[in-house]
């Protein structure tokens, strides 16, 4: 396992780490993962002048890379990951795992803005909190994250699963304004407080709200009231979750929600569930 730790205070200027690929640098020495190019602010420059890497002796099978001390500062970290494992201990910056396909992110600390981007597969599990459009697409683009799942134990920003087309967000905390906005299909579940009119345009998927103060939610009005519901299908997801180290996840087995369908003005075959005081 290769161990990245900051030379020195870092400058400020974004770092974009996209090029440090586990897979990529398990085949190298320590000379060719230290000559190994990053973007820092608008020119290149080797990541042994930014980080002292060391080979840590460990017992994971797969190749890994692991970042200690905060990073708020170095963006894209584990952009374009298929496969390895990569490990945070600290903040990190945007674009975590933008555009991933398969592998592990875990980071024990906080994600600034679109951790997912993009993401085809994989997972990214951040201990803490996570910036505005988590697993949201580029700007511009027609789709947000198509497959994966992105744990966020904390709190989230505004338009987490902004077109999202397939996959699983699990929030467990707070879950900003416009949640599964322009959502094509896919998951989203929330153990904190809603935030403000989620689902805007929602074409299919679920969005739902397990937490006390989930009858809060603000509902658009293009929204049909469907009743009571028992969800069986959460208890899988709820599984897995457990299976991954996901905290504090009650029982709801056989619990009632309420459920709107929607969005109305499209397909209309979507769904925002909050659950009910058992």
């Amino acid at each position: 396992m290769w161990q990245f730790e900051f030379r020195g205070t870092p400058s400020g200027a974004p770092i974009r780490a996209g090029s440090l690929d586990p897979r990529t640098l398990a085949e190298c020495d320590q000379l060719g993962v230290s000559k190994t190019m990053v973007w820092h602010g608008n020119q290149q420059t080797f990541a042994g002048d930014l980080w002292n890497i060391t080979e840590v002796a460990t017992t994971e099978r797969v190749p890994t890379l692991r970042f200690v001390g905060d990073c708020p500062s170095v963006d894209e970290i584990g952009k374009g990951l298929g496969g390895g494992r990569i490990v945070v201990v600290g903040n990190v910056g945007r674009y975590l795992g933008e555009g991933m396909t398969d592998g592990h992110i875990l980071v024990h600390g906080n994600a600034d803005a679109a951790a997912g981007r993009d993401m085809a597969g994989g997972r990214i599990h951040i201990k803490g909190s996570a910036g505005d459009f988590v697993g949201s697409g580029a700007i511009g683009a027609k789709l947000g994250m198509t497959g994966g799942s992105i744990l966020v134990e904390g709190s989230v920003g505004i338009e987490a699963g902004k077109k999202m087309r397939r996959g699983l967000i699990a929030v467990g905390g707070d879950c900003g304004e416009f949640a599964g906005a322009s959502m094509i299909a896919g998951t989203i579940l929330v153990f904190g407080a809603p935030g403000r009119n989620p689902g805007p345009g929602l074409k299919r998927g679920t969005i739902a709200y397990l937490g006390p103060d989930a009858e809060t939610v603000g509902v658009l009005p293009t929204y049909a009231d469907d009743g009571r519901f028992v969800p069986l299908f959460l208890n899988l997801f709820l599984k897995r979750l457990k299976e991954w180290g996901f905290p504090n996840i009650p029982d709801y087995a056989g619990r009632a929600f309420r459920r709107w369908r929607g969005d109305l003005l499209e397909l209309g075959k979507g769904e925002i569930l909050a659950a009910l005081p058992s």
